[in-house]
């Protein structure tokens, strides 16, 4: 997990996406769901990786 990113809540799978839509953080459960390494989807585009896995599931904080 990036050192920026929330503790993971009960093995979720979350990312962190800045405004711009960039990909910041991401849990060891989006590892396991999506396949990319927190090292790989750091920087990426979060609309491309919605868009290769068939859209997915978004939600806002607070």
């Amino acid at each position: 997990m990036l050192p920026d990113a929330p503790a993971e809540p009960r093995g979720d799978a979350f990312a962190v996406v800045d405004g711009r839509g960039m990909v910041t953080g991401w849990s060891p459960g989006a590892e396991r769901l999506l396949g990319y390494t927190a090292a790989q989807a750091q920087g990426l585009a979060w609309a491309s990786m919605e868009a290769s896995h068939g859209g997915l599931a978004v939600g806002h904080g607070p």
